[in-house]
């Protein structure tokens, strides 16, 4: 179960990295939920989540995407999985790196593992 969750994890990554949204589709579940690094703000489903990935993709291109550390916790159906990660990416001709961390809640539904919550903690400077 952990290779398939481990799968999972860099399909995804590899997806919004490479700015592929449509390879992003059937990793999520239709009512998806993304949380903001503000912990207030959520996008709710499949469509306005795949947005907020094609948004990155048109205005940012990722450098390097390395992901550090991750711990995946399963409970029958559900797994919850943090991931620790080290990006560099260019916004608007400035190159930002950064230590990000999410948390993800998955389900398997069908014999196929399905994201229903990703929230993104806010990213810290690189020094």
């Amino acid at each position: 179960m952990s290779y398939q969750l481990e799968t999972f994890i860099e399909a995804f990554n590899r997806a919004w990295t490479d700015g592929k949204v449509q390879d992003m589709e059937p990793l999520l579940d239709e009512g998806v939920v993304f949380l903001s690094p503000d912990m207030e703000t959520k996008v709710i489903g499949r469509t306005a989540c795949l947005e907020t990935i094609r948004a990155y993709a048109k205005n940012a291109t990722t450098k390097s995407f390395e992901v550090k550390h991750n711990d995946i916790h399963t409970w029958n159906e559900t797994a919850v999985i943090t991931i620790d990660y080290v990006i560099a990416y260019e916004m608007g001709h400035i190159v930002y790196n950064e230590l990000g961390k999410e948390l993800w809640t998955l389900k398997k539904q069908a014999g196929k593992w399905l994201l229903i919550w990703r929230a993104l903690i806010k990213s810290q400077p690189l020094a």
